[in-house]
């Protein structure tokens, strides 16, 4: 097929050469209909349900000051779902899984602007709303 191809492009050059035209018809090919690839700008999809692999996979204390002092009330939840943050300001992580990561974030659904939580640091809360731990 392929020395057709180039048997028809070199006698068609050499006929343009000596003045003759082309031809205006155009060889049908084999075209390959693919998927079209998912739109992700948005994120993923809403309906992906994670699985837990670790319960709980972070402890934290939650506290009534931004100084993680005062009354205290302990927390934990597992990986797998975004989780409601209680109404302290002071938020210190006591533990988190070997394989785990967890976040806070600023809002109630865990798609908003977050950080990394680590265990042992005082952190200020009294904007964030939410909770995630990814596991492995």
């Amino acid at each position: 097929m392929l020395t057709s191809a180039l048997i028809l492009a070199a006698t068609n050059l050499a006929s343009v050469a000596h003045g003759a035209t082309l031809p205006r018809t155009v060889a049908k090919a084999a075209v390959t209909v693919l998927d079209p690839v998912p739109d992700l700008s948005a994120g993923p999809p809403r309906n992906i349900s994670a699985r837990t692999t670790e319960n709980p996979a972070v402890t934290w204390t939650e506290f009534e000051s931004r100084r993680c002092d005062g009354w205290a009330v302990a927390y934990q939840v597992p990986d797998g779902g975004c989780f409601l943050l209680p109404t302290g300001d002071g938020f210190k992580v006591d533990w988190i899984a070997d394989t785990c990561r967890v976040f806070v974030d600023s809002s109630k659904s865990c798609n908003g602007a977050g950080f990394q939580v680590y265990p042992g640091q005082c952190y200020d809360v009294h904007d964030m709303y939410s909770i995630k731990a990814f596991c492995h």
